[in-house]
């Protein structure tokens, strides 16, 4: 099982944060070691950009429904009194992250119902699985059933 780098980056800070001075970077290794997940190499190129691109376009072939995209994930997560302009709206590392597994043609748990996510979610096969649905792909691919299973 991989786990994309950005994703590994975010836990990463969040559990520095928690933790404070006495963060150690060696206990992320043990924990992802002991669970067998590997961190998967981030590297946007010049084809991933491009194909990136490609796909971004297929699905919102026009700057306004670029916008609005990106404008719903956004707002999802500020104050319903928060006023933001749809030209100043960041492409997330959620985008990235959604991106890279349709790319590669792999499945993600995940539990954000964001617009990022939506193709994975509808796509066929589904490739964006709720916890619930990845134990369960996971124990009907995996003879030893789901990881941490006693």
């Amino acid at each position: 099982m991989l786990a994309h780098a950005q994703v590994h980056l975010e836990l990463c800070r969040q559990a520095r944060e928690r933790a404070g001075d006495a963060f150690d970077p060696q206990l992320i290794d043990s924990f992802l070691d002991g669970l067998g997940i590997a961190i998967a190499e981030a590297k946007l190129d010049r084809t991933t950009a491009e194909g990136w691109a490609e796909m971004i376009h297929r699905r919102y072939p026009t700057d306004a429904a670029w916008k609005a995209a990106k404008l719903s994930v956004v707002r999802a997560r500020l104050p319903d009194d928060a006023s933001v302009s749809a030209d100043r709206v960041p492409f997330t590392t959620d985008w990235l992250v959604a991106l890279e597994v349709e790319r590669r043609e792999v499945f993600i748990a995940v539990e954000d119902k964001g617009e990022e996510w939506r193709a994975l979610r509808e796509g066929s096969p589904k490739r964006a699985l709720s916890y619930e649905e990845a134990v369960a792909w996971l124990t009907a691919h995996d003879d030893t059933g789901p990881i941490g299973a006693t």
